[in-house]
This record gives C-alpha cells, sequence and structure tokens, in this order.
C-alpha cells in the first residue's frame, strides 16, 4: 500500500485530456507511446499468455481497442499474431477526435479500422468481438464510468477481455519521474505519466472495485490486468 500516494487522486487531469493541450505536444505523446509501451506495457507478455494459446490457424478474430491512442498496441499485437500465422481484424475506436486525426497520417493494413466514437454506441450497433482490449484507460475514468466500461464490455465480448493499466505506487510514481523526465522533454509523457499514477488504483481497490466474473492479475512492474471470459458456448 503506497504511504504517500495513500488514495486515488482523481482530482488531478491529464495534459492530454484537456481539448486546448498543445496539438504538436500531444502528437509526440502519442508518439512516444510506442516505446514507453513497449518497455512498461507487458502487452507481449500477455499476448503469449491469455491471446495466442487460444488462437487456431485459418481462423479470423476480432478485436477491438477502446481508447487506442496512438495505436501502437495495436499495432504490435497485430505484427505478433501475424508472425504467429494468426489472422485478426481490429478496431480502435477512440472519443476524442485528435487521436482519430493522428492515426490517419500513418498507413495501416486493410485489416484495421478506425472509429470516432464512444463504447455506447457499439453496444447500441450490437457489435461483437472476441477480444476487447484497453491500455491505460481506466485510471482516466471515474468508479462510476468504469462500471459502465465493464458492463458494456461484457455485452460485446464473445471472448476475452483484458484491460491493462497502472498500478498506483510510491516507487512507480518517483521512478518515472526520475527516468523520464530527461528523454520525454517535448511531449506530455514525463508530466501525465506522474498524473496517471496518481490516478490510478492499488491490486486491492481494483479487487474491490470489480464485479463477479472478473480477475485482476497482478503483472511487474506496477501494472493491472483486469480479466473477463465469456464462457457461455
Amino acid at each position: 500500500m503506497p504511504l504517500l500516494l495513500t488514495k486515488r487522486d482523481t482530482s488531478v487531469i491529464e495534459w492530454m485530456d484537456k481539448p486546448d493541450c498543445d496539438r504538436d505536444m500531444l502528437f509526440a505523446t502519442y508518439r512516444h507511446f510506442s516505446l514507453l509501451n513497449r518497455i512498461l506495457s507487458r502487452w507481449r507478455r500477455i499476448y503469449q499468455t491469455h491471446i495466442k494459446p487460444e488462437l487456431k490457424k485459418g481462423q479470423t478474430y476480432s478485436l477491438l481497442d477502446i481508447g487506442f491512442g496512438g495505436a501502437d498496441i495495436i499495432r504490435y499485437l497485430y505484427r505478433w499474431a501475424k508472425a504467429d500465422d494468426f489472422n485478426f481484424l481490429i478496431t480502435g475506436i477512440e472519443t476524442d477526435s485528435r487521436a482519430l486525426e493522428y492515426v490517419q497520417q500513418q498507413s495501416w493494413p486493410a485489416n484495421f479500422h478506425f472509429e470516432n466514437i464512444s463504447l455506447s454506441e457499439i453496444v447500441d450497433d450490437n457489435r461483437t468481438y472476441d477480444y476487447v482490449i484497453s491500455n491505460h484507460l481506466m485510471h482516466h475514468l471515474s468508479r462510476e464510468e468504469i462500471t459502465q466500461l465493464l458492463t458494456d464490455s461484457v455485452k460485446i465480448c464473445r471472448g476475452r477481455v483484458l484491460f491493462n493499466d497502472i498500478e498506483r505506487s510510491d516507487i512507480a510514481y518517483f521512478l518515472f519521474k526520475v527516468l523520464t523526465k530527461p528523454f520525454f522533454r517535448n511531449s506530455f509523457i514525463s508530466d501525465d505519466g506522474q498524473l496517471s499514477i496518481q490516478r490510478s488504483f492499488t491490486l486491492q481497490e481494483m479487487q474491490n472495485l470489480i464485479p463477479p466474473g472478473w480477475q485482476v492479475h497482478h503483472l511487474k512492474p506496477y501494472r493491472l490486468l483486469l480479466e473477463y471470459k465469456n464462457t457461455v458456448k
């Protein structure tokens, strides 16, 4: 349990969440996500342990990324799956139109699709997916919004939901501050990362928050992975 960051601080607002933040800094932040997530997010391990074992060659799977940001996570997942000869149709959704503008400046394989819509619209459209993921989304939300996120995700999930986020920790906060400040001066990475940690949950807090049917796993360094598996055949 943190000694300094004893309570989740939802009063702090990350720079990238502000509608009037500097656009160049925001886009630089999206670009830097690729390196930062490759080092810290543990999606390679998540793919190896929670996704790959269930995949069958010759079958095409659908995946929804909620709040895709810079879309680096789904790009990595696509590359790993393709290297293993698995097929995915990937949809990324974002409520921030600036993220859509950012990804539209890049080249993407034909099986990628991006939309500037909310999860509730996906539910209303009666769409379903084999895999539903998010990265660093939950700490942006209130408890009520997280409850709705989990409820809606179950509705659209044919297979497995995997939500990866930060674990609040004094050590994580100070290490991130020291190690990122010299390298990410022209983006919001360092400042927003510290605010993200302040807004994040501890393992116990997340365990107390999730409804029945969900599990929370602890990943190092300072990661929480929420998982839901649809067992209805």
